[in-house]
């Protein structure tokens, strides 16, 4: 596996604010005395360069928070601030924008076209994009980096179950996301793939991405900057003692390169670094045109 080169290299927003606040959120299911709260007052951050595994048993509501702060669901309680921008005052189309421009989503069903090889999958998200005449030399370079590229050709009918993760991956990695939300990423795959799939995982987050999953499996969490547990839609334990490219008890330590969550992303090898001399300041908050 490669570093990305300069055709898929991913803009990391300098850490001058949070990626995600949310305030007290609160969703519920159902009308009356059948109603049932999925979310009960839940409040989180996400700072960038941190890894935040969400853990919990199915129901738990887990995934409802994640599609929540991936702009997904607009029906809900509370206060959602993604980027600087205030969810409840962007528009569909601003709120699809911010979506398309700073956001990655890996599901647990891969979410592939069966019908598309492996190289349209990955360009999918930019069927509507004009403006990327680079797009397909994007599209392979992630695929390289991923170990794919020799498999471009190919249909998810032909892939492995881990391949097809891959490929979900790739997509979204395409755009150059500033987060990466992942929805029970090892959730389908057998246990030598899914720890394929969280070292994957943990060396995108050492080249700098920011990722926010949401599993009931610890193997993931081990790998975490930071572990929320939530129970009937409630945080009851944060760990927030893990350093900020290693993880929690057990983890490998961090890259010798990185040096504090103040400074650039500083590998210049590294696919996701960004610095001041070649990306601007990530103003914040981050303008959507209408």
């Amino acid at each position: 596996m490669t570093t990305l080169n300069n055709a898929a290299k991913q803009a990391v927003p300098k850490p001058n604010g949070p990626i995600v606040e949310c305030t007290q959120l609160r969703k519920l299911y159902g009308d009356g005395q059948a109603a049932r709260a999925a979310l009960d007052g839940v409040s989180l951050t996400v700072q960038p360069g941190e890894f935040v595994v969400i853990l919990g048993q199915s129901g738990s509501g887990k995934s409802t928070l994640l599609g929540i702060i991936g702009g997904l669901e607009r029906a809900y309680e509370g206060n959602v601030v993604l980027f600087g921008n205030n969810v409840a005052s962007l528009s569909d189309k601003q709120l699809a924008r911010l979506r398309g421009e700073k956001i990655g989503f890996v599901f647990q069903a891969f979410h592939l076209l069966q019908h598309l090889c492996v190289l349209d999958n990955v360009l999918a998200p930019t069927l509507f994009d004009t403006s990327s005449a680079d797009k397909t030399d994007r599209a392979l370079a992630v695929l390289d980096h991923l170990g794919l590229k020799d498999r471009a050709n190919d249909f998810p009918s032909q892939l492995s179950g881990g391949q097809r993760q891959r490929v979900a991956i790739a997509r979204a990695l395409l755009q150059k996301p500033a987060l990466l939300l992942c929805d029970e990423p090892t959730g389908n795959l057998d246990t030598e793939t899914g720890d394929r799939t969280i070292a994957l995982f943990r060396d995108l987050h050492r080249e700098g991405l920011t990722l926010l999953a949401v599993t009931h499996e610890e193997r993931l969490a081990a790998v975490a900057t930071r572990v929320i547990h939530l129970k009937d839609g409630k945080i009851y334990t944060t760990n927030s003692t893990a350093p900020l490219r290693g993880g929690v008890a057990g983890a490998e330590p961090p890259p010798p390169e990185y040096t504090s969550t103040e400074s650039a992303y500083t590998s210049s090898a590294k696919g996701y670094t960004s610095s001041p001399a070649d990306e601007p300041a990530l103003a914040k908050p981050t303008q959507v045109d209408p």
